[in-house]
């Protein structure tokens, strides 16, 4: 499946549902996974390749990793990276994407199944709570414990991660789709998450390819500009280096070629 139909996959599930909870959970997901042997092309999204080429490697978070091939692609490259998604099956495919790519590679990567919809918090790191399973073989975040029969209570305190205060050269979130309220309190965790000195990076849909008849459903809540995002960002701790619609060649589900524009916001936390 090329990035093109996976779009559709993706967006046109979305097309009537108006962003509810069976369609954005577990559940959805994991039906969407199992469905098809593979979801993604296995490519790194193009714009994370654009916009991240040229940074030292350092650490990074990558959210909603999917199958893993931006995590991959960033630890071929000496990023030592963070990948979390909501999906089991998506992480098992990740994990043998990442073997294949051999064992530096899979050295630099720690796969955790995280359920940003939930009560998680991402301002320091990634919180492993209640609602939070990891898949078989998953590293855990320093002093929390899992056992086979019970997850680990939530503390509304002080948590393992926000001690740590753990965060990251490189917070990448690639067509994190969510209803807007919802969006805005993810984004903000995860503009929270950045080291000083280092990037944030979202791209996502934009809110015109609605009309562009390149399959991306029909629920305007889930979309976002670049400049919605970048006005969530204070202007004394972030600049701005990129917020713009970039234009992209995409084939449609009738074999069609369209031009479908990526949001795209690239921020460096000063």
């Amino acid at each position: 499946m090329n990035e093109d139909e996976a779009a559709t996959v993706r967006t046109d599930a979305l097309h009537g549902h108006a962003g509810g909870d069976a369609v954005l959970g577990e559940a959805f997901w994991e039906e969407m996974y199992r469905s098809r042997t593979a979801a993604w092309s296995g490519r790194p999204n193009p714009q994370l390749v654009t916009e991240t080429a040229d940074l030292p490697p350092g650490t990074a978070l990558d959210v909603g990793c999917g199958e893993g091939a931006d995590a991959v692609w960033l630890a071929q490259r000496g990023w030592q990276v963070t990948a979390i998604d909501i999906s089991p099956t998506a992480l098992r495919r990740a994990r043998a994407n990442e073997a294949e790519a051999g064992p530096e590679v899979a050295d630099r990567i720690t796969w955790l199944r995280v359920d940003l919809t939930a009560d998680v918090e991402v301002t320091a790191g990634v919180d492993v709570t209640a609602d939070v399973d990891l898949t078989a073989g998953a590293d855990l975040t320093a002093d929390v414990e899992v056992t086979a029969d019970r997850a680990p209570e939530h503390d509304h305190g002080d948590t393992a991660a926000d001690q740590r205060g753990t965060t990251y050269d490189l917070v990448t979130a690639q067509f994190m789709h969510l209803p807007s309220m919802q969006l805005r309190t993810v984004h903000a965790r995860l503009a929270a998450s950045v080291s000083p000195g280092g990037t944030l990076l979202v791209v996502g849909h934009h809110p015109s390819d609605i009309q562009a008849d390149v399959g991306r459903g029909s629920v305007p809540d889930l979309m976002y500009t670049a400049d919605q995002v970048a006005d969530t960002l204070d202007p004394h701790v972030w600049e701005v280096l990129v917020s713009e619609a970039r234009p992209r060649q995409v084939t449609n589900d009738k074999g069609e070629q369209r031009t479908a524009h990526d949001t795209v916001l690239t921020a460096r936390r000063r």
